[in-house]
Protein backbone atom coordinates (compact mmCIF):
# COMPACT_ATOMS: atom_id res chain seq x y z
CA UNK A 1 0.00 0.00 0.00
CA UNK A 2 1.36 3.43 -0.91
CA UNK A 3 2.30 5.80 1.90
CA UNK A 4 -0.50 8.31 1.25
CA UNK A 5 -3.09 5.81 0.03
CA UNK A 6 -6.34 5.71 2.00
CA UNK A 7 -6.79 2.45 3.86
CA UNK A 8 -9.95 0.43 3.42
CA UNK A 9 -12.46 0.21 6.25
CA UNK A 10 -13.01 -3.46 5.43
CA UNK A 11 -11.63 -5.38 8.39
CA UNK A 12 -10.20 -8.11 6.16
CA UNK A 13 -8.12 -5.51 4.29
CA UNK A 14 -7.17 -3.58 7.40
CA UNK A 15 -6.26 -6.30 9.82
CA UNK A 16 -4.97 -8.93 7.43
CA UNK A 17 -5.25 -11.40 10.29
CA UNK A 18 -7.62 -14.36 10.12
CA UNK A 19 -8.15 -14.53 13.88
CA UNK A 20 -9.10 -10.86 14.09
CA UNK A 21 -11.31 -10.94 10.98
CA UNK A 22 -13.12 -14.03 12.24
CA UNK A 23 -13.46 -12.41 15.66
CA UNK A 24 -14.96 -9.22 14.17
CA UNK A 25 -17.43 -11.15 11.96
CA UNK A 26 -18.51 -13.36 14.86
CA UNK A 27 -18.90 -10.35 17.10
CA UNK A 28 -21.03 -8.47 14.58
CA UNK A 29 -23.24 -11.49 13.90
CA UNK A 30 -23.74 -12.19 17.62
CA UNK A 31 -24.58 -8.60 18.49
CA UNK A 32 -26.98 -8.25 15.58
CA UNK A 33 -28.70 -11.48 16.61
CA UNK A 34 -28.84 -10.41 20.23
CA UNK A 35 -30.25 -6.94 19.53
CA UNK A 36 -32.84 -8.22 17.03
CA UNK A 37 -34.55 -10.38 19.60
CA UNK A 38 -37.20 -8.55 21.54
CA UNK A 39 -37.18 -8.83 25.31
CA UNK A 40 -33.70 -10.33 25.47
CA UNK A 41 -32.16 -9.97 28.89
CA UNK A 42 -29.04 -7.93 29.48
CA UNK A 43 -27.37 -11.11 30.71
CA UNK A 44 -26.73 -12.30 27.15
CA UNK A 45 -25.39 -8.89 26.14
CA UNK A 46 -23.15 -8.84 29.23
CA UNK A 47 -21.89 -12.33 28.40
CA UNK A 48 -20.97 -11.21 24.89
CA UNK A 49 -19.21 -8.12 26.23
CA UNK A 50 -17.22 -10.28 28.66
CA UNK A 51 -16.34 -12.65 25.83
CA UNK A 52 -15.01 -9.70 23.82
CA UNK A 53 -12.92 -8.57 26.78
CA UNK A 54 -11.48 -12.09 27.12
CA UNK A 55 -10.66 -12.35 23.40
CA UNK A 56 -9.03 -8.94 22.89
CA UNK A 57 -5.66 -10.11 24.28
CA UNK A 58 -5.64 -12.86 21.62
CA UNK A 59 -5.60 -10.38 18.75
CA UNK A 60 -2.48 -9.46 16.83
CA UNK A 61 -3.26 -5.76 17.28
CA UNK A 62 -3.41 -5.97 21.06
CA UNK A 63 -0.26 -8.07 21.31
CA UNK A 64 1.75 -5.75 19.09
CA UNK A 65 0.54 -2.71 21.02
CA UNK A 66 1.25 -4.30 24.42
CA UNK A 67 4.68 -5.59 23.39
CA UNK A 68 5.78 -2.20 22.05
CA UNK A 69 4.32 -0.38 25.05
CA UNK A 70 6.34 -2.63 27.37
CA UNK A 71 9.50 -1.99 25.35
CA UNK A 72 8.84 1.74 25.47
CA UNK A 73 8.23 1.68 29.24
CA UNK A 74 11.63 0.03 29.64
CA UNK A 75 13.12 3.36 28.49
CA UNK A 76 11.66 5.82 31.04
CA UNK A 77 12.97 9.03 29.43
CA UNK A 78 11.67 8.07 26.01
CA UNK A 79 8.38 6.87 27.51
CA UNK A 80 7.88 10.22 29.27
CA UNK A 81 8.65 12.12 26.06
CA UNK A 82 6.17 10.01 24.09
CA UNK A 83 3.59 10.58 26.84
CA UNK A 84 4.11 14.34 26.64
CA UNK A 85 3.72 14.25 22.86
CA UNK A 86 0.53 12.18 23.11
CA UNK A 87 -1.00 14.51 25.74
CA UNK A 88 -0.24 17.61 23.73
CA UNK A 89 -1.38 15.98 20.47
CA UNK A 90 -4.75 15.18 22.03
CA UNK A 91 -4.94 18.78 23.23
CA UNK A 92 -4.38 20.00 19.67
CA UNK A 93 -7.00 17.60 18.30
CA UNK A 94 -9.59 18.67 20.86
CA UNK A 95 -8.66 22.35 20.83
CA UNK A 96 -9.46 25.27 18.56
CA UNK A 97 -10.01 23.91 15.04
CA UNK A 98 -9.04 27.19 13.38
CA UNK A 99 -5.47 26.89 14.60
CA UNK A 100 -5.13 23.09 14.55
CA UNK A 101 -2.89 22.79 11.48
CA UNK A 102 -0.44 25.40 12.75
CA UNK A 103 -0.43 23.93 16.26
CA UNK A 104 0.07 20.41 14.88
CA UNK A 105 2.98 21.57 12.70
CA UNK A 106 4.63 23.21 15.72
CA UNK A 107 4.12 20.06 17.76
CA UNK A 108 5.61 17.88 15.01
CA UNK A 109 8.64 20.16 14.80
CA UNK A 110 9.16 20.17 18.56
CA UNK A 111 9.03 16.38 18.74
CA UNK A 112 10.87 15.68 15.49
CA UNK A 113 13.34 13.45 17.36
CA UNK A 114 10.51 10.99 18.08
CA UNK A 115 9.73 10.70 14.36
CA UNK A 116 13.26 9.36 13.79
CA UNK A 117 12.99 6.69 16.48
CA UNK A 118 12.03 3.25 15.14
CA UNK A 119 10.57 2.01 18.44
CA UNK A 120 8.39 5.11 18.79
CA UNK A 121 7.18 4.88 15.19
CA UNK A 122 6.36 1.20 15.60
CA UNK A 123 4.51 1.99 18.84
CA UNK A 124 2.43 4.74 17.21
CA UNK A 125 1.47 2.42 14.34
CA UNK A 126 0.52 -0.39 16.74
CA UNK A 127 -1.43 2.02 18.94
CA UNK A 128 -3.30 3.33 15.89
CA UNK A 129 -4.17 -0.19 14.73
CA UNK A 130 -5.37 -1.24 18.17
CA UNK A 131 -7.44 1.92 18.62
CA UNK A 132 -8.87 1.39 15.14
CA UNK A 133 -10.00 -2.09 16.15
CA UNK A 134 -11.66 -0.69 19.29
CA UNK A 135 -13.37 1.99 17.18
CA UNK A 136 -14.64 -0.70 14.81
CA UNK A 137 -16.09 -2.53 17.83
CA UNK A 138 -17.89 0.68 18.84
CA UNK A 139 -19.30 1.04 15.33
CA UNK A 140 -20.57 -2.55 15.39
CA UNK A 141 -22.27 -1.92 18.72
CA UNK A 142 -23.87 1.33 17.56
CA UNK A 143 -25.05 -0.23 14.31
CA UNK A 144 -26.47 -3.31 16.05
CA UNK A 145 -28.12 -1.28 18.80
CA UNK A 146 -29.71 0.97 16.16
CA UNK A 147 -29.00 4.15 18.08
CA UNK A 148 -29.75 7.12 15.88
CA UNK A 149 -26.57 9.14 15.33
CA UNK A 150 -27.37 11.06 12.15
CA UNK A 151 -27.62 14.33 14.08
CA UNK A 152 -23.86 14.15 14.69
CA UNK A 153 -23.15 14.58 10.99
CA UNK A 154 -25.12 17.79 10.56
Amino acid sequence: MEKDEEKSYDSSDYYGNRVTCRFMRLLKRNFQRCFRRKGESMNEVNELMNEIARKLPDTKEYNQYKNLLDRLRAKPDLYRRVGEFRRRSIGVQLGDRGNAIHANNELQNEFRDLQNNGLVNDFFVAEHQYCRMIRDLQEILLESAQIETGFLEE
